[in-house]
């Protein structure tokens, strides 16, 4: 789908895989979806749990997809699951994605999750962005770090940062400088200004590290820039207090929700010439 200056890829599921604006690529790595995170010391037990579930290697499976236009843009609908290769599927899915005339795209997923025997870690989406989109501003709590059960020292404003400095440097590299709460975001770089607008809001982290580059290194001195600006966008995080000493969260700070929507828009503004 293209307009005025920009250009959006949409893969067999809806999915944006890349985005061009102002004559250049801005996407480093298609958007899916993503429900694990780098464990954090207190995940050392529902981890196993999180793993054999599958959640490291989930895969989307498309059930129908259509494409329509309308007055407000080009909409693509696709019912799907994720699940991994023996599991039955975690959740279904029906996504809607709808591109307007001038190149904002909405994204809307109404998700029902499948009877699990643990709550997930998070569920949202991820993508990468050129490393070059390294200023990170957003009206959420900050300007630490902030999660359901942690964000006493935070509070609701509006906040600026390099992608960089967003990134916390435990020993042990972990899941680390989420923002929840979030009404709106922009990552910015030469070539122009991602905005992020909640639907009515989410969870945002932007730093150099993926979950993966998090989970596989064992000390901070082991994990290195990926060469990508990072994005995950999320409707929730579990908390992340103790669940390591045999004791669980109390209910409030448990992602179990079994029926929720997650809806975000994003509005790409290229630089001008």
């Amino acid at each position: 789908m293209e307009g005025d200056g920009w250009a959006w890829v949409l893969d067999r599921t809806g999915l944006p895989v890349e985005l061009q604006a102002g004559g250049r690529s801005w996407f480093a790595g298609g958007m899916q979806y993503c429900l694990y995170r780098a464990p954090i010391d207190n995940d050392m037990l529902v981890r196993l749990q999180w793993e054999k579930m599958g959640l490291t290697r989930l895969r989307p499976k498309c059930y129908r997809a259509a494409a329509a236009p309308g007055p407000g843009g080009v909409t693509v609908t696709a019912d799907l699951s994720l699940g991994s290769e023996v599991y039955r599927p975690v959740c279904r899915i029906a996504q809607t994605v709808t591109v307007a005339p001038d190149g904002a795209l909405t994204f809307r997923a109404r998700v029902q999750a499948a009877p699990l025997h643990t709550a997930l870690p998070r569920f949202g989406v991820h993508f990468a962005l050129d490393p070059a989109f390294d200023k990170l501003a957003y009206f959420g709590y900050g300007p630490f770090e902030s999660y359901a059960d942690k964000h006493q020292a935070s509070w609701r404003g509006v906040f600026e940062s390099r992608v960089a400095d967003q990134f916390v440097d435990y020993i042990r590299p972990q899941e680390n400088s989420a923002h929840m709460g979030c009404r709106w975001a922009r990552l910015t770089g030469p070539a122009g200004t991602l905005g992020i607008r909640g639907l009515p809001e989410f969870s945002c982290t932007a730093t150099p590290y993926s979950v993966e580059d998090l989970t596989a290194a064992d000390h901070s001195d082991a994990i290195f820039p990926g060469g990508r600006t990072e994005v995950y966008l999320d409707y929730r995080q579990h908390g992340i207090g103790s669940e390591s000493c045999c004791t669980t969260l109390p209910d409030c700070y448990r992602f179990e929700e079994k029926q929720f929507t997650f809806a975000f828009r994003l509005e790409p503004r290229p630089a001008a010439e």
